[in-house]
């Protein structure tokens, strides 16, 4: 039904008003733990980028699988679909990514992740994330949560539901409009209304101009 990738995933809209998906914590953030085992490296259980070399190493392909340490116990109340996901800063501040959960080790309170890191992760205190896509946390006005195996799309809305009401569910997973080495190019007068990626991405591109367009629920989050 929707579309979950690492950088792209589904958006709702009821009546025209944006939805969030179903996540821990609402509206704030939770910490990772810091990892002591003699297995892990950075304060985590593995970093998430096959390099030794040093902290940081070059940004590559993140291969290998990111594995960090947490304390709340809340994630053992959910039924594993398979598709949860959480959104952070796993490095630095001005690096985040979006992550799926491979798995949760309830003994080691071990979090793994799909895929590795570009840069790799650390501990680092005062970097957060969340968690979403989960059913048991779709607990206040304006979340929804989507089965994706039963197809079935749940909403908490935030006021009565009519006959008339409009839900939209956006699974686009492209950018609307892209560039590459383009000059002088004018966009113009164009409306651009619903979508999970950028609403014009340039590469290698300049002396553009956006005009005169109408841009709305453009979830690039």
């Amino acid at each position: 039904m929707g579309t979950w990738t690492n950088d792209s995933r589904p958006s709702l809209y009821v009546d025209g008003a944006a939805y969030t998906i179903a996540r821990w914590p609402n509206g704030a953030n939770t910490s990772m733990a810091q990892y002591t085992g003699k297995d892990g490296q950075f304060g985590v259980k593995n970093k998430g980028y096959q390099s030794t070399s040093s902290e940081l190493g070059a940004a590559g392909s993140g291969t290998g699988t990111f594995a960090f340490k947490y304390s709340n116990p809340r994630p053992h109340s959910w039924e594993f679909t398979d598709n949860i996901w959480m959104y952070g800063y796993w490095y630095a501040e001005w690096t985040h990514d979006h992550l799926r959960v491979e798995k949760f080790d309830k003994n080691e309170f071990v979090a793994y992740t799909n895929k590795g890191l570009a840069y790799g992760g650390k501990y680092v205190k005062g970097n957060t994330y969340y968690y979403y896509n989960i059913f048991e946390e779709l607990d206040q006005p304006g979340e929804w949560f989507l089965d994706d195996k039963t197809g079935i799309l749940y909403i908490y809305p935030i006021g009565e539901l009519k006959e008339d009401s409009v839900v939209q569910l956006v699974t686009t997973s492209f950018d609307i409009i892209q560039t590459k080495g383009a000059k002088y190019t004018v966009i113009n007068q164009i409306d651009m209304d619903m979508g999970n990626r950028a609403v014009v991405y340039q590469n290698g591109s300049m002396y553009n101009i956006v005009q005169r367009c109408h841009v709305r629920n453009m979830a690039n989050y």
